[in-house]
């Protein structure tokens, strides 16, 4: 009777083991696709190293815009950065390579974000050096931090000349996570027909500008509703936001514009996102100004975090006096997820200096 019981529980064990997994195979592309979003998280302690590069070549007949042009062919941007919200820090070494003809300008510029405190503190070595070949700059400003209290109302809109709780939603991880989930809503409106799948596991839909629009009304009502701003009073009621993104949307051609998940079995590999436009000219819609191409690539580990993040933006600018083509790639590596981070910028033991203390500074030089 036990073994009998026991043969019984291994067959039922075993048939529902193979359910399941049956299950799992006739999901379809679209649900796959959207599930696909919900397994991203948003790390909350990490290590990331980034590096921009940027190029601009074309027809250009004017010397201003030609040295432009050949400023940012020569600068190199990259930074490391350490990120724990659990302590409500972060920190960030941007080192900047720029050369403007005669002269350049090379350093590390570090910086501390303290969120408990609301102060950012920059390093003034780096910047001492490389702006006083432009500035007379006092010498003792050197060897210090450069403490800015982002909880100051003028500062916090000089930034971004929004209002604190609505700017400080915006630049949320929270917000990050959002506006994905925002965009998953858009998607999964759309019909199982337009979700294809390859032999690979890439599952692909095409976005519209019906979708790309709904997507930005569905985000402004998030932003609204979770920062408690009303947006009207900024200039975005509802029939303003609709009037400005069809008229805004008239004046774009989207040529190719998708998504693509890379699932393997249950495991989210990958999501890239293609974008290419035309812009035309708003007067004169026969007449185009541009053509763009952005992709987004990020690829997430078995936890559902991004390792890696790119980013590349290609641009033809469309003159009859001449073309002028750029591009700009960021490459962003991502690591040490959910280890407590340390910081090397301790302002306790060290001396600081305010905006206005410099102002003063520089004030007595003159």
């Amino acid at each position: 009777m036990k073994l009998t019981k026991k043969i019984a529980t291994s067959v039922v064990a075993g048939a529902l083991t193979l359910s399941l997994a049956a299950c799992g195979s006739d999901t379809s592309p679209k649900e796959s696709f959207t599930q696909s979003f919900s397994q991203v998280k948003t790390p909350h302690q990490y290590k990331t190293d980034m590096s921009l590069a940027m190029k601009v070549d074309g027809d250009m007949t004017d010397p201003q815009l030609q040295q432009m042009a050949d400023v940012v062919n020569n600068s190199k941007i990259s930074a490391t950065s350490v990120v724990d919200d659990t302590q409500k820090k972060s920190e960030t070494n941007l080192h900047l390579k720029v050369n403007m003809g005669g002269a350049s300008l090379e350093g590390d510029i570090p910086m501390l974000l303290d969120e408990k405190q609301n102060k950012l503190y920059v390093g003034t070595d780096s910047l001492v050096k490389n702006l006083s070949q432009f500035i007379p700059i006092p010498p003792e400003l050197a060897g210090k931090l450069l403490e800015v209290d982002l909880d100051d109302q003028q500062t916090a809109q000089s930034i971004d000349g929004l209002p604190t709780e609505l700017s400080a939603y915006i630049q949320s991880p929270e917000f990050q996570k959002d506006a994905v989930k925002e965009f998953d809503n858009v998607l999964k409106n759309k019909k199982e027909s337009e979700f294809t799948k390859d032999s690979d596991g890439n599952i692909t839909v095409t976005v519209t500008k019906k979708d790309l629009i709904q997507y930005v009304k569905n985000v402004v009502k998030l932003v609204e509703k979770k920062s408690g701003e009303d947006l009207s009073k900024q200039g975005l009621s509802q029939e303003d936001l609709d009037k400005q993104l069809n008229k805004a949307f008239e004046s774009i051609k989207l040529e190719k514009s998708t998504v693509t998940a890379n699932v393997d079995g249950d495991d989210l590999k990958s999501h890239v996102i293609n974008v290419k436009a035309t812009i035309l000219d708003p007067e004169d819609k026969s007449k185009e100004l541009a053509k763009i191409n952005v992709k987004f690539d990020i690829a997430y580990n078995k936890d559902g975090y991004p390792t890696t993040q790119n980013v590349t933006l290609k641009g033809d600018l469309l003159d009859p006096k001449g073309n002028m083509k750029f591009e700009l790639t960021s490459k962003t590596k991502n690591s040490n997820f959910g280890k407590k981070q340390t910081f090397k910028i301790d302002p306790s033991k060290e001396e600081t200096i305010t905006p206005e203390q410099i102002e003063a500074m520089m004030g007595q030089m003159q």
